[in-house]
C-alpha cells in the first residue's frame, strides 16, 4: 500500500511539474507574438490581472475587486459562442497540444470594436484546476463605424 501511495504522489507530482512547464512554455511562446496574454479559470473569468491587456484596449488600469468575465470583454454575441467552443478541449484531447487560433471583434474603452486574433492553450493549475491561456494580438484596425450612439 505504501508503495503505490509513493508512486501515486510521484505521478502526481511529475504531473504538476509538466503542466507549469506547458504553462510556461506556452506563455513564452505567446509573448513573442501577442500584445497580451490571459489566463482564464475554466469559468471564463480572468485569473490575474493584465497590464497589456487593459493598454491593448485602452482602458483604466486600475484594480478590481472582483474577477472579471472574459466574454465581457468580446464584442459580438457570435464571437462569444466560437471562443467558449474554441476553448472547449475536445474529448481526448491532449492537454498540452499547440495553441490554436480565433478571430474575434473586442472592444476597447470606448466600446469601438477591434479585430483581435487569439491563440489559446490549457494547462493545469497547482490545484489541479483546467485553465486557459490566451494570447491576444491586435490584427486590424479599430471601426469606428461601429460606434454606438452616445447615451441620453
Amino acid at each position: 500500500i505504501t508503495r503505490t501511495m509513493m508512486q501515486k504522489e510521484i505521478h502526481a507530482t511529475l504531473a504538476a511539474k509538466a503542466s507549469r512547464n506547458v504553462e510556461a512554455s506556452c506563455e513564452s511562446l505567446l509573448s513573442a507574438v501577442c500584445d497580451a496574454i490571459v489566463h482564464l479559470r475554466s469559468d471564463s473569468t480572468l485569473a490575474r490581472q493584465s497590464p497589456k491587456l487593459d493598454a491593448l484596449l485602452l482602458r483604466n488600469t486600475g484594480s478590481r475587486i472582483e474577477p472579471e468575465s472574459f466574454l465581457d470583454l468580446l464584442a459580438k454575441d457570435v464571437d462569444k459562442a466560437n471562443f467558449l467552443e474554441f476553448i472547449k478541449p475536445a474529448a481526448g484531447e491532449n492537454i498540452s497540444a499547440m495553441p490554436e487560433s480565433l478571430h474575434v471583434s473586442m472592444r476597447d474603452a470606448c466600446m469601438i470594436p477591434v479585430a483581435m486574433q487569439l491563440f489559446h492553450a490549457h494547462y493545469f493549475d497547482a490545484s489541479d484546476e483546467l485553465m486557459h491561456i490566451v494570447g491576444i494580438r491586435e490584427s486590424g484596425e479599430r471601426d469606428h463605424a461601429e460606434v454606438p450612439p452616445p447615451q441620453e
